[in-house]
């Protein structure tokens, strides 16, 4: 039920995708076999390692639009087009991949591992341009606009909160 009621709403941001970023639908379609749409209070949309050319889009308590759907392919696709690019991880880095992000920030409630911290730049970076260019050169009513800014505002401040911590970090965190 919860993918019927999705359906042209996934396929019309696919269509948005292919229109303003070809290369990326192509990835899309080479990396990704399928798309779960679920409905949890308990877990949110996401993709993971552990399930290759996977994602799974929670849809419960959402508003779903055309918007949505191009915010979570990009985003959690795009973990899923990442994943297979960064087999070899551990060269990515000069410490192993599991280190914690508060062991170089100090902040104690940054849990995340460098992986992890690493693994947000692919899916945002392309997000972010896709959403740019979506503004740009887009057929988007009124509503969708205003619901593509408000997405895009949020992803460049987390884009920009990632960037500042690897910019103060990075050269101990990055291999060459």
């Amino acid at each position: 039920e919860s993918a019927r009621k999705s359906i042209d709403l996934i396929n019309s941001a696919f269509s948005l995708i292919k229109e303003h970023a070809d290369f990326f639908h192509e990835w899309l379609c080479y990396t990704l076999k399928r798309i779960m749409i679920f409905e949890s209070t308990q877990r949110n949309s996401f993709a993971s390692i552990f399930t290759l050319n996977s994602a799974y889009i929670n849809i419960k308590d959402e508003i779903i639009s055309k918007i949505f759907f191009l915010e979570e392919i990009t985003h959690q696709c795009g973990h899923a087009i990442f994943y297979p690019i960064s087999i070899d991880r551990q060269s990515f880095f000069n410490y192993d991949f599991n280190t914690p992000m508060s062991f170089f920030s100090g902040i104690e409630n940054d849990d995340r591992d460098v992986l992890n911290a690493f693994y947000s730049f692919f899916p945002q970076y392309y997000g972010n341009y896709i959403f740019d260019m979506v503004l740009d050169n887009g057929e988007l009513t009124l509503d969708e606009k205003e619901e593509l800014i408000g997405r895009f505002a949020f992803r460049m401040l987390k884009f920009g909160n990632g960037i500042a911590q690897f910019d103060e970090y990075g050269e101990k965190i990055f291999s060459e």
